[in-house]
């Protein structure tokens, strides 16, 4: 009887207090989230042990639902009761899923043992934890009807998440398998892109790829520390503060990479100096933040996370400012960008896919389950990934420019070759159109000068023959080419003295020619030499006063120039053999035409016909 009377005793706070009923339903392949109002009590000191919470009056519980506090250091305890389905007897977990909580306990109540505690959270020794596993899963039986009581102790120095989930253990291991699967895929391309961006660094000695190899590494390192990978890597779950020191260090990091990428990819340095001074106050400003761990850990939380926010506003102006200084950034990178904040917006919106969750459909839903609650990890690896094709497009459009500019180059050497070659042609032929023309004529000009009696009507005329072939010389040597218009009016020009001296009226007949038919300096010294000779030719043998020049297009799109006079006509000796006629013969020739002499119409006099094709002139002019 006594221990009949013992027991009730031992029972009558259960029937005293009434705790919150959980019913556990299987078949829920991503956890049964526990979200009614639970019995809730918060210790501010966290100094109450689990047997002063157990005694503490009805009155001090109040009905809240387990979920996110903000940042409170304070110990938070629930109290629930889960109760099994009329089924089999079946293995649960319940699972406390944000990883970066510091303590999280479950007391149970067993009829065999009484009440039993399990401990875990990032401070706790992973030997000592009842699950390995970034989620805190407390491990537990549920006998069909069965009721069982748990008290659930959470404290935290940063983000109070306290979220509860029911899983069966098969469920929670396939979930967990592969999810792992799909995180590893994602480390994969991150350590991918960073290691291989090193490697290229190392061959290149490119700093833009050690940047980017540094940002996705530290980009991966913050991944995993927010997943909880090291929180359960027994090399670092015996420092109690690791995770907790990454979590507000680790971004000091990621953002200097980030800054030392953003730099060397859009050249700060010389384009907007003064943006780079923002970044760098702004990492000024973040490493304050993170001191503030030693003081107040909370606050710098809150501050680190919010000024990792401003990197990716301050990059996209980056972006901005470089278009409107005339820069093309690539669009990958823009890309990149808002894949970043799209990811962290579906992580803002969980809440959202939480009440999606019965739609999912088991394992068929995984990927929607995944993005769910890894959209910053997909995200950040999605713009990594961009950010590789804008580095490559970079690389490419940078090789472009140089091969581009190479080509130029060699263009421009060839260029300024066949220019140093023109112009030693030139100077080769103005050596020898002065030696072989000026240089006799001033010879026999100074022979002359030296016969006591002197011509002076001879001389005179040796003399502006001279001086003629000096002007023509002058007009010929031009940087580019003269057009037949221009140079027929300069001819016309520099005889136009001499003819007059001569006694000689000549006649100038020019058609309409085509403007863009150029010659060569040297084209164009042979076609006056050509002309005026024939004109001498005229002024010594043809005994007239009149003569006429004429140039036209033919029929036949030829360039026909004729000179033709009325007088004696060129002796028989001269037509064939002589020096001047052969000199005629012998430009016309490198002109690419023909020179006939014949008799003028009438019988009388001699006309000299000039006739060249007009594409070999067009063809000449190009060349130029």
């Amino acid at each position: 009887m006594s221990r009949l009377f013992g027991l009730l005793l031992l029972l009558l706070p259960f029937f005293a207090q009434a705790q919150p009923q959980i019913q556990v339903e299987e078949g829920r392949y991503f956890g049964q989230a526990i979200n009614q109002p639970l019995d809730y009590y918060r210790d501010p000191e966290g100094r109450l042990d689990f047997q002063a919470v157990r005694n503490l009056p009805a009155e001090s519980w109040q009905s809240q639902s387990p979920g996110s506090l903000g940042f409170d250091s304070a110990a938070h305890w629930y109290r629930l009761q889960i109760t099994g389905q009329a089924a089999e007897e079946a293995d649960w977990l319940l699972v406390a899923p944000f990883t970066l909580l510091d303590y999280v306990s479950v007391y149970w109540w067993q009829k065999d043992k009484g009440w039993v505690s399990q401990h875990s959270g990032d401070h706790q020794p992973l030997e000592s934890r009842p699950s390995w596993h970034q989620r805190f899963a407390f491990p537990f039986e549920l006998q069909p009807e069965e009721s069982r009581t748990a008290y659930i102790r959470f404290q935290t120095q940063g983000l109070a998440n306290n979220q509860l989930l029911l899983w069966e253990a098969d469920s929670f291991q396939r979930f967990n398998h592969q999810e792992a699967r799909w995180l590893s895929w994602h480390y994969g391309v991150l350590g991918g892109l960073g290691f291989f961006f090193l490697f290229i660094f190392l061959a290149l000695r490119d700093r833009l790829f050690l940047y980017f190899g540094g940002m996705a590494l530290s980009i991966l390192v913050m991944a995993m520390t927010i997943a909880g990978e090291f929180s359960v890597n027994p090399l670092f779950s015996h420092w109690p503060g690791f995770n907790d020191g990454m979590i507000v260090f680790w971004p000091l990091v990621t953002t200097l990479t980030s800054l030392l990428f953003v730099r060397a990819f859009f050249h700060l340095k010389q384009t907007s100096p003064h943006l780079l001074k923002a970044f760098y106050i702004l990492l000024g400003i973040m490493t304050l933040a993170a001191l503030q761990i030693f003081h107040d850990y909370a606050l710098a939380y809150q501050l680190t996370l919010l000024l990792v926010l401003v990197v990716t506003p301050l990059t996209l102006f980056i972006i901005y400012a470089s278009w409107r200084k005339g820069l093309r950034p690539p669009s990958l990178l823009l890309i990149g960008l808002l894949c970043s904040l799209l990811g962290a917006s579906i992580d803002i919106s969980r809440a959202f896919m939480d009440n999606l969750e019965p739609l999912l459909m088991g394992e068929y839903g995984f990927f929607a389950r995944f993005v769910s609650r890894h959209g910053t990890l997909m995200g950040m690896t999605a713009e990594m990934a961009f950010f590789a094709l804008a580095v490559a497009q970079k690389i490419f459009r940078e090789r472009q420019d140089r091969e581009k500019a190479l080509e130029q180059l060699v263009v421009a050497k060839e260029k300024n070759r066949q220019l140093l070659i023109h112009n030693q042609q030139q100077r080769d032929q103005l050596i020898r159109e002065m030696h072989d023309g000026l240089g006799s004529q001033l010879t026999t000009a100074l022979y002359a000068a030296r016969r006591q009696e002197v011509d002076k009507t001879q001389l005179t005329s040796q003399l502006q023959g001279i001086l003629d072939d000096l002007r023509l010389m002058m007009d010929s040597i031009q940087p580019e080419g003269v057009d037949l218009v221009s140079l027929l009016g300069q001819l016309r020009y520099r005889l136009q003295e001499r003819m007059q001296a001569a006694g000689l009226q000549l006649q100038w007949q020019v058609d309409d020619l085509p403007m863009e038919w150029e010659l060569s300096p040297q084209e164009a010294l042979n076609l006056q030499r050509l002309v005026q000779e024939a004109l001498t030719n005229i002024i010594k043998h043809a005994g007239v006063n009149h003569a006429g020049l004429s140039a036209r297009i033919d029929a036949e799109d030829n360039l026909v120039i004729a000179i033709c006079d009325q007088g004696h006509g060129l002796p028989e000796e001269l037509q064939t053999s002589g020096k001047g006629i052969v000199n005629m013969h012998q430009r016309a020739k490198e002109l690419g035409g023909q020179l006939q002499i014949t008799r003028a119409s009438g019988g009388q006099g001699c006309c000299v016909t000039f006739r060249m094709p007009a594409g070999i002139t067009r063809h000449a002019s190009s060349a130029i």
